[in-house]
């Protein structure tokens, strides 16, 4: 089972260099081929200049072989380096490119998968494979073990030549250290795999400790000891796992230490008998046999340290794989492109729609029907929970439902190209984030067709002008100081409308809104949204708010409770009949009415 997997590790890491770069199997093979040409001088050239010492015969013969085996070993050691630099780059490169789809990978990744515990540590465990020289040492892997493969063959043939009985010592030592080498490794994968959540879960706690996002909260409601103290259970689990290890590792080199110091107790027992008492060994000869044995060992060790580490970082390397080759529910099946020009119209429908979030007992949707089109300006609100962001991300396809189906223009959207789809919205979420880039880069994502003048003209629609034109740096002004003291930090307001803006500047057929506004007044909440009603043109406008003010200018209104579609209309039909939303409306008017008394 251990040959079959080390076989299997070997086959896919293979088809990982063929796929990236062809070019590194020649420096792979010529890595192999020098590995063990370097260590042959040593083993058995010093035998000649040494019997030549000790006969007394000829020392232009001692020059010549010392001039033999200092070149031979200079050349030898000189391309080996150049050779092994060269795969170094190489690995290097597939390094590089195994991190940069690692990053396409976990961008790209199915939008509930990341809220899967298993999936969020099998991407910890493939990181582990790109991530701190653990691709290098494992390339570094192959070319010893191959290397060892052939050294040991001529190894092997020398040692048996001289005797039998210096083979079978030096081969006894090698299996035993390397079974329990094997067990020590197997109890480190092991262990790895168990660290791996602990690891996870600290840094998650470590963050709260200096991450701006959460200061507040920690330091207003003193918690700091209370996430101490749950990073500090954590830790002590993690270094139980690894005192272990630690442990179990000093027993390994223990064992090992005392069978190396009998092996060279026989081993010159053996040849002082040679070379005194049989005289069938010369002096030289002691040098081979000893020259052989550490090539035999270090032959050995080669192979079976490959073994154990093809065998372990292999398995994270399979990890990586395996999450590399993750398929993708939403963008699988046979999936029909969906590119609508500007003037196309579209009619979005959710039929019998329900969802479940996982581990849950009952549907944060239930049975939604309801059907929205293109130009629409649409209001959907209730109070917190009823169902609002669900029923958005659903729209997004980030979920799709547990029952029920959603057409576009009569078309199942899973039968519709997954990014075709989701070209046709642009969201601003309540918890949007920007990011450490300047403020261009932020409302365009590096698209080259939004020129500068396109930003202004959006800004100034949504009363954003002035802040771009008086930043220090304008459009290139680098937000946030957190990595750069050059940066600047935004209000609340100032954040809400350069996601806005960002949103309104993607040029999609609909804009959704979802509840961005939540910290502002009503009024101003108001004055935001009809800005942007203002600006977007005909697009399908989507506002998501458990404040019912802004739903006033709307086309249509869907009010969600407990989990459902409790009333649809405009705010004119909802509020001249006795309805759900006409009591919430006078609610919170007079609540706002009271609070300005």
């Amino acid at each position: 089972m251990q040959l079959k997997r080390i076989k299997t590790n070997v086959i896919y890491i293979f088809r990982f260099i063929r796929e990236i770069d062809r070019g590194t199997f020649f420096t792979l093979s010529a890595a192999v081929l020098l590995s063990g040409l370097v260590t042959l001088p040593s083993l058995f050239l010093p035998k000649r200049i040494i019997d030549e010492f000790v006969s007394g015969r000829n020392f232009q013969n001692v020059v010549r072989y010392a001039l033999l085996y200092a070149g031979l070993t200079l050349i030898l050691n000189l391309t080996n380096q150049i050779i092994a630099s060269k795969l170094e780059k190489q690995t290097k490169t597939l390094e590089y490119e195994g991190i940069i789809r690692l990053f396409k990978k976990i961008a790209e990744i199915d939008y509930y998968m990341l809220q899967d515990a298993d999936t969020m540590d099998h991407f910890a465990r493939a990181t582990k494979c790109v991530m701190a020289q653990n691709f290098y040492q494992l390339i570094t892997s192959l070319v010893r073990f191959f290397s060892s493969i052939w050294l040991l063959v001529v190894v092997s043939g020398t040692l048996l030549f001289l005797d039998p009985r210096i083979l079978l010592i030096v081969g006894a030592v090698i299996v035993i250290n390397a079974f329990t080498n094997s067990r020590m490794n197997q109890l480190r994968y092991q262990a790895n795999n168990e660290l791996w959540p602990l690891d996870r879960r600290m840094t998650w706690f470590m963050r709260f400790a200096g991450d701006l996002k959460y200061a507040k909260d920690v330091r207003s409601n003193s918690a700091q000891d209370f996430l101490f103290s749950k990073y500090r259970k954590l830790s002590e689990n993690f270094y139980q796992l690894q005192n272990r290890l630690i442990d179990s590792d000093r027993n390994v080199k223990l064992i090992n230490f005392a069978l190396t110091s009998v092996q060279e107790l026989l081993i010159y027992l053996l040849l002082g008998f040679h070379i005194i008492v049989k005289k069938v060994f010369t002096v030289g000869d002691f040098s081979v046999v000893f020259n052989a044995m550490n090539a035999f060992k270090s032959g050995c060790s080669g192979i079976i340290d490959g073994f154990i580490e093809i065998g372990s970082r292999g398995e994270y390397f399979r990890q990586y794989l395996d999450f590399i080759a993750i398929p993708s529910t939403f963008r699988s099946g046979e999936q029909k492109r969906c590119r609508l020009s500007e003037d196309d119209d579209f009619v979005i429908e959710f039929r019998n729609v329900s969802y479940r979030y996982p581990n849950q007992d009952t549907d944060a949707l239930h049975q939604i029907n309801v059907t929205i089109r293109s130009k629409e300006k649409v209001s959907i609100v209730g109070e917190n929970g009823a169902g609002k962001t669900t029923f958005i991300k659903l729209l997004l396809r980030l979920y799709d439902p547990t029952e029920g189906a959603i057409y576009l223009n009569g078309v199942d959207i899973r039968k519709i190209d997954y990014e075709d789809y989701c070209n046709l919205f642009s969201t601003v979420f309540q918890d949007f984030n920007l990011f450490t880039l300047t403020l261009r880069e932020n409302v365009t994502f590096g698209s080259e067709r939004i020129t500068d003048d396109e930003i202004k003209a959006a800004a100034q629609k949504i009363g954003f002008l002035h802040f771009i034109e008086t930043a220090p740096r304008q459009l290139d002004t680098l937000l946030f100081s957190d990595y750069d003291k050059e940066g600047i930090d935004l209000s609340g307001g100032e954040a809400q409308k350069t996601a806005i803006l960002r949103s309104l500047l993607r040029q999609s057929k609909a804009v959704i809104l979802d509840e961005p506004t939540a910290a502002l007044d009503p009024q101003a909440e108001y004055d935001i949204y009809k800005m942007i009603d203002e600006s977007v043109g005909n697009r399908l406008m989507v506002y998501i708010s458990h404040r019912l003010a802004s739903s006033r200018f709307c086309d249509k209104i869907l009010l969600f409770a407990d989990g459902g579609i409790a009333e649809e209309g405009t705010h004119k039909s909802l509020m001249e009949r006795d309805s759900l939303y006409q009591s919430l409306f006078r609610l919170q008017a007079q609540y706002y009415i009271e609070d300005a008394e």
